[in-house]
């Protein structure tokens, strides 16, 4: 297992990802490059998996080399639903980015938006974005006085909503282990559990394939060299 950091970047994601001949990948992080690498990986047929890029337009039927091995942001957009539904809140505000992770957005930016949605009358702030940006907006919600305000926001990742795993034997002797194994010195909250997951369903499939007499060879086809920036790509049969 190879890690690569791309900071975001589709295209150095690209170029990184495939030029290293893989067998499956795990990632992106985000889903901006999922939609873009799902092309690729379809072409190729190197399955794609990924326990952050949880956008739910991101089709099985187009992309049926990319899995998702998380629960997508429809569940987490629809318990925020639930909730808002259930304290019989009439006006909710949306707090969102026009852009695939919202890494576009200035301190101005997010300043003058929150100003705006200061001087509505809604109770209920549901905001929905990438981790980065959203401790942006937490931080220049504080210097607007709008954290003190009393006012009862919602967010799909800081204030009340997050992945949940539900708690099994199963769950408790796996952190049990994890523990020993890191001498407690690594936390391990339901995205490392998705990541754990993951790695194994990678494993394990690899593992039945070789148990079941395939192969994993290489190809040196010269036409492959420029793409790739190497000599040979992996395949299976």
């Amino acid at each position: 297992m190879i890690p690569i950091t791309v900071d975001f970047s589709a295209l150095l994601g690209h170029y990184s990802t495939w030029r290293l001949i893989p067998v499956a990948i795990i990632g992106p992080r985000n889903s901006g490059m999922a939609h873009v690498l799902s092309h690729l990986a379809n072409e190729l047929h190197v399955p794609l998996l990924s326990f952050t890029a949880l956008d739910p337009t991101i089709s099985p039927l187009q992309y049926p080399y990319f899995i998702q091995t998380a629960p997508n942001d429809i569940f987490q957009m629809t318990a925020i639903a639930e909730m808002v539904s259930y304290f019989g809140y009439t006006e909710v505000t949306a707090v969102f980015s026009d852009d695939d992770q919202s890494r576009n957005a200035t301190r101005d930016d997010i300043m003058n938006e929150l100003v705006k949605v200061r001087l509505m009358e809604s109770r209920v702030i549901v905001l929905h974005t990438y981790s980065e940006t959203g401790l942006l907006v937490f931080d220049v919600a504080q210097s607007l006085g709008m954290m003190e305000s009393g006012l009862p926001t919602l967010s799909k990742e800081f204030s009340l909503f997050s992945p949940h795993a539900p708690y099994s034997e199963k769950r408790r002797a796996f952190s049990s282990r994890w523990n020993k194994l890191s001498n407690r010195s690594i936390g391990l909250n339901p995205y490392g559990l998705y990541a754990y997951d993951t790695v194994w369903m990678i494993a394990n499939a690899v593992k039945v394939f070789l148990d079941h007499g395939g192969t994993i060879s290489f190809s040196n086809d010269s036409n492959l060299k420029g793409f790739m920036g190497r000599d040979s790509k992996s395949c299976c049969s």
